[in-house]
């Protein structure tokens, strides 16, 4: 693990991020913006604001609404000659509800979507996993895994075992949504599987808690130890990031955010500002500070993704 992220401050490293963008529906005032996002693709174009190369894996319509998603996209970097483009679906949409403390709600119409077929297909995700070959590093989440089928979970880990052994890094967020699982036992079946796969696992601690049903924070981080990631990243809220590493624990204080108007991508941000800081060489408390750093500057706005001059700002304050 350490000689992959060492040897990222030579080299011009690649990730891939695998999952749904949607048409995000938010609330301002009496009103509703649209806008794009999903949770892979907040974390990807914080990633590809840090200046390392991204590309989006994933499908959408040829429809407006889905050229939307893919234009939004290149506007912030992402390549996108990984999106496959359906002829008979078209991209997800979700609505966003958020109270007076800046916490939200969501609404969810993607059960026909592009990336659902692309992802629920055994045949079709095996072909577009096969165009992997030339990146260093896959991220995805547990909205991610939802998509998929068990033939299509299978297909899945045995492709990261394979790019497990050619020395590439496995990213995970479990990302736990529980209207998305029949059952909590089937996601955890599920995040269990992708885990003993995973190089660097990044969740926030009520996600972990959750879904594995313990609310004691010490056993809740005894489990993420337990899983045997090599580097394990835990957000906490207001609460010190903690770093479990060969079962040994590192806590970083987090500087609150001045202002709170949105959490909605405040873990996506943080996690696209630790995975391209540890893509670029820098050791994980390090990366750390530029997570909570994105991750402040998101509360502090409506939406899940900054604004362009904004990433500017944080992009040269990290070099």
């Amino acid at each position: 693990m350490s000689d992959f992220f060492s040897l990222s401050k030579s080299s011009n490293r690649t990730i891939a991020l695998l999952g749904e963008p949607l048409l995000e529906l938010a609330k301002h005032n009496e009103n509703y913006a649209l806008s794009v996002a999903g949770d892979v693709l907040n974390t990807a174009v914080a990633v590809a604001m840090m200046d390392v190369r991204t590309s989006l894996v994933t499908a959408v319509g040829k429809d407006d609404a889905s050229s939307r998603v893919v234009d939004f996209s290149r506007k912030y970097d992402v390549n996108t000659d990984l999106v496959s483009r359906d002829e008979s679906r078209q991209v997800g949409f979700y609505m966003i509800n958020n109270d007076e403390r800046g916490e939200r709600t969501f609404s969810y119409w993607r059960s026909d979507s592009a990336a659902k077929n692309l992802f629920s297909d055994p045949l079709l995700l095996s072909k577009k996993l096969k165009q992997l070959n030339a990146i260093d590093a896959v991220y995805f989440s547990g909205i991610t895994l939802a998509l998929m089928t068990p033939e299509s979970l299978t297909v899945f880990c045995e492709f990261l075992k394979i790019f497990r052994s050619a020395n590439k890094k496995v990213i995970f967020d479990n990302n736990y949504r529980p209207a998305l699982w029949a059952t909590p036992q089937d996601f955890l079946r599920a995040c269990e599987r992708v885990l003993a796969l995973t190089d660097m696992f990044l969740p926030s601690l009520d996600d972990v808690m959750s879904s594995i049903g313990i609310f004691d924070r010490d056993a809740a981080l005894e489990w993420v130890a337990s899983m045997g990631v090599a580097e394990n990243v835990i957000s906490d809220g207001v609460n010190p990031v903690i770093l479990i590493q060969n079962h040994q624990r590192s806590f970083v204080n987090v500087t609150p955010a001045l202002k709170v108007v949105d959490t909605t991508g405040a873990g996506d941000g943080f996690n696209g500002g630790y995975i391209s800081s540890r893509l670029k060489g820098a050791d994980p408390l390090q990366a750390i500070e530029l997570g909570m750093r994105i991750s402040a500057e998101v509360v502090a706005h409506k939406g899940a993704i900054l604004p362009e001059e904004k990433w500017q700002n944080i992009s040269s304050r990290s070099c």
